[in-house]
């Protein structure tokens, strides 16, 4: 099992998807951040101008960053991380324009 199914295994899909939204801000709404996981997990190519930039194309190296900066507010801040999750959750049942209008507002709106 690579770091990142350990990760889904143990926290869960929600934790890991809200540590690629808030690592992202807001760059990916949690659709396209479940997306991009999902691929990753499957092994198929990812690219965005996020993962290009940022990573050199490396997309298990990108979640794997977000995923230790959620780490570190969870252990700090753990009321933070919480209402990250939960507000990532209830962004999940926004329509696509609407979704991607809070992309734009985050981290601002928290």
């Amino acid at each position: 099992m690579n770091a990142l199914e350990q990760y889904v295994n143990e926290k869960g899909l929600d934790w890991v998807v809200a540590a690629v939204v808030d690592g992202s801000i807001g760059y990916y709404t949690p659709e396209i951040a479940e997306r991009m996981i999902k691929a990753t997990l499957e092994g198929k190519p990812w690219i965005s101008e996020r993962t290009l930039a940022c990573y050199s194309g490396d997309q298990v190296q990108e979640i794997l960053s977000d995923i230790r900066k959620f780490e570190y507010l969870e252990r700090h801040y753990p009321d933070r991380a919480k209402a990250i999750i939960e507000f990532v959750k209830t962004w999940r049942n926004l329509n696509t324009a609407d979704a991607l209008t809070v992309g734009l507002m985050y981290p601002t709106l928290l």
